[in-house]
């Protein structure tokens, strides 16, 4: 079913769009885009979904062929609770597509939301009952026995103001508990009853949670019994100053490096799917991002040289980098550079290890946009880092699944 990496976002392989739908403010969607790394054999389309049905937007995938495909002409507005999904329909059992974007214009111009959801790595489910962590963004990999009980491994760190609100979660079994915000391993406002007996979507329009410089986020959910599963949790963060956060992440198993390695990753998704090839990584942002606060969770390191992550632009350093030394360890930050995009750049991190010792092991790696003064009338894009080969038929992918939506 996938041509590379985990399953990071066949939520509804089978062909069930419910499950992929994820909800929408109103504004209008744009320059829907993707990044072919392995070619079908066949021609595949690409399609947005609204409420179940075809949208505007649409574009074939030659034979064959790889590289970067888009529609840059047709457009779909939405309406404050749509459903929406990206359809994808495979040449071959071959193609493999590390990132679907688009660009967002919300109705709402005087604020900046980035809609963040983490995912359950469908590959098993869960198996023990408990309390549980995840992170806002990346992939919840179950492993049947091992859910994230480490708090710590979760939480990811503010380095700009939002409001937290608008959850929403598809429950894809029952028998689960409750679901709470955490900020600062407390219990936010946010909260969702998962014990909902049936496929459905839940969730908290009403309660919201204050994020000030600093603080960390991250969801709490109990496990009471041993069917409960789920396909993403999903929330907007919202900023009055244009911020906004590109954040890839991962929850259980924290994602380990060996020694003498240069990875790539796109802004924002999952760190469980390294590319060793940086063109597959990159993702054109679309506007004139002001980049700062790069930012990463290391949470254990037997490394005895230095590691590096940086941010790259154009497959060059773009300036803002961390430097971890021998064996450290917590949060690790730059608050000094910035890089200032053009909206043609091309946009990644890098991770290089050290090369003596043994591994180090990283829970998230984010950075923050700035979007004002208002760039391109296209507006900021939306990161959709994404791993995906369905044979001859109909895909549909949740948009935004461990990425985050963009509205301005």
């Amino acid at each position: 079913m996938l041509g590379s990496g985990p399953n990071l976002n066949n939520v509804s392989a089978g062909g069930s769009e419910t499950d992929a739908q994820t909800i929408f403010p109103a504004g209008t969607i744009s320059n829907l885009w993707c990044r072919v790394k392995t070619a079908a054999t066949a021609n595949s389309t690409v399609i947005l979904r609204k409420n179940g049905a075809n949208g505007n937007e649409t574009f074939s995938i030659g034979a064959n062929t790889t590289g970067a495909f888009s529609d840059a002409t047709n457009t779909d507005s939405t309406a404050s609770g749509d459903k929406i999904a990206v359809g994808i329909t495979s040449g071959s059992t071959a193609l493999v597509i590390t990132i679907i974007a688009t660009t967002f214009t919300s109705t709402n111009m005087s604020n900046t939301v980035t809609h963040m959801l983490s995912f359950q790595d469908l590959s098993s489910q869960p198996s023990i009952t408990g309390t549980y962590y995840s992170t806002p963004s990346g992939v919840t990999a179950y492993k049947t026995s091992s859910y994230n009980s480490a708090e710590a491994n979760s939480k990811l760190r503010m380095r700009k103001a939002f409001t937290v609100n608008n959850f929403a979660t598809f429950v894809t079994g029952g028998s689960g508990g409750t679901l709470n915000s955490r900020k600062n391993g407390a219990n936010g406002n946010i909260t969702a009853n998962l014990n909902v007996g049936s496929a459905q979507l839940v969730q908290d329009t009403t309660h919201s949670d204050n994020l000030a410089v600093g603080d960390d986020f991250d969801w709490q959910f109990s496990d009471t019994g041993t069917t409960y599963s789920y396909d993403f949790y999903s929330c907007d963060f919202t900023s009055t100053n244009g911020d906004c956060i590109f954040a890839c992440a991962t929850d259980d198993p924290v994602t380990s490096f060996n020694t003498s390695v240069t990875t790539y990753y796109g802004l924002a998704g999952s760190l469980d799917t390294l590319q060793s090839i940086e063109t597959n990584a990159q993702v054109t942002v679309n506007n004139a991002f002001k980049f700062s606060q790069l930012t990463c969770n290391v949470t254990s390191n037997s490394i005895t040289g230095n590691s590096t992550v940086n941010l790259r632009k154009n497959a060059g350093n773009a300036g803002p980098s961390l430097s971890i030394g021998a064996n450290s360890t917590g949060i690790f930050n730059d608050n000094t550079d910035t890089y200032t995009a053009s909206a043609t750049d091309a946009i990644n991190y890098q991770i290089v290890t050290g090369s003596t010792g043994t591994s180090i092991s990283i829970s998230f790696i984010e950075v923050y946009g700035n979007a004002t003064p208002a760039a391109a009338p296209t507006g900021p894009k939306y990161q959709h880092f994404d791993n995906t080969n369905q044979p001859n038929r109909q895909n549909y992918k949740p948009f935004g699944t461990g990425q985050m939506v963009i509205f301005r």
